[in-house]
């Protein structure tokens, strides 16, 4: 099926009456009106609802979620509003103008991405592009795809990597569920994070983060007139994200016709359907080095949890840093954790026999 997709629209007056509203097939008062600030008394089954007080509140909106399919017509070179796609002659209902295409909303079959050929059909060769859904992926130098997924040995199936001893940071996706709303079943699935500052290869990630602004914690939520605004931690072994599922710039900004007109308060709320395709953010990281990824040894030792980089004094030649890594097994005699030392030139190169310092 095609995505989910949110859209604002004036809400759908009722059959009699005025300043009301259809919700879920009740008639009711506009906001900022009410049946009682009237002087006449309405006709039975009829809602009249008269303006409270002596100022009339801003237009009413509704955000409403449905599937979309592209208009038979479309403007010259796409829409930029919705009034380019309402010009258009022969389509039926309301149109949208979503991602620079005219579209409105379709019903059953119609919503089908689009229809495989049959068994028949297929040329000799067929391409397919494979694009993430319901979910970020995190991709950068050092990514890390196939940590989290592990090969059926007897089907060839690629299934959830579900050993005990693979660290949680080792992961690249980001699962969004449809919402934020306490119901979901696939947002209570994501487990909250812990109260502390630093992320351990043990940690559910991604996690739900729970503390306030003002609670000291590190990962922490904002908030939008008094909401929450739902927020989730991204880990892997070169950094961590805050990734707050609404926009606060956004909702500020107010709507595109309007822009002087904050968004309400309880648009706070995440909809998986308000992410436009293809969307995508970019972040460098300033006066740090550039990621690598290798397995790296010391002393035969696998070394996987870095901690910190600290950059030995300049000598003129290729740059050397000591990478303090907390992995090891600790015992009564070792000590849990090393350091590792490493050559940044063209290429790296890791000392795989230091042992300076442990």
């Amino acid at each position: 099926d095609r995505r989910m997709i949110s859209v604002v629209d004036a809400p759908e007056p009722c059959a009699d009456g005025s300043n009301n509203q259809l919700v879920d097939d009740v008639c009711e008062c506009l906001p900022g009106y009410a049946e009682s600030a009237c002087d006449d008394e309405p006709a039975e089954g009829v809602v009249e609802c008269c303006l409270v007080g002596d100022e009339a509140p801003p237009p009413a909106i509704v955000e409403s979620e449905a599937r979309f399919v592209c208009t038979d017509e479309q403007p010259d070179g796409g829409c930029e509003t919705r009034a380019d796609c309402e010009a258009l002659e022969g389509e039926d209902g309301p149109l949208w103008c979503i991602e620079g295409r005219c579209q409105r909303v379709c019903e059953g079959e119609e919503c089908m991405l689009r229809r495989l050929p049959g068994p028949t059909c297929f040329d000799e060769f067929v391409r397919y592009e494979i694009a993430l859904r319901n979910g970020f992926w995190v991709e950068g130098p050092a990514t890390y795809r196939s940590e989290a997924v592990r090969v059926d040995p007897d089907s060839g199936e690629c299934l959830p990597n579900d050993d005990p001893e693979r660290s949680q940071l080792l992961s690249s996706r980001i699962p969004l569920p449809a919402s934020d709303d306490p119901s979901d079943l696939d947002w209570l699935a994501i487990p909250e994070c812990g109260a502390g500052n630093v992320v351990l290869p043990s940690d559910p990630n991604p996690c739900r983060i729970t503390g306030e602004r003002l609670s000291g914690r590190l990962f922490h939520l904002f908030s939008y007139e008094g909401e929450q605004v739902s927020a989730l931690r991204f880990s892997n072994p070169l950094f961590s994200i805050v990734l707050d599922l609404s926009s606060i710039e956004g909702l500020v900004a107010g709507f595109e016709a309007d822009p002087d007109r904050p968004w309400p308060a309880e648009s706070a709320r995440f909809l998986r359907s308000r992410i436009p395709r293809a969307y995508r953010q970019s972040f460098g990281l300033d006066g740090g080095y550039f990621p690598f990824r290798d397995l790296m040894t010391l002393l035969g030792q696998p070394v996987t949890y870095p901690l910190r980089i600290v950059p030995a004094p300049d000598t003129g030649g290729d740059i050397v840093t000591y990478i303090v890594d907390g992995s090891g097994p600790g015992s009564a005699a070792t000590v849990r954790g090393q350091v590792v030392r490493v050559t940044l030139g063209a290429d790296f190169t890791v000392d795989n026999v230091f042992d300076g310092v442990r």
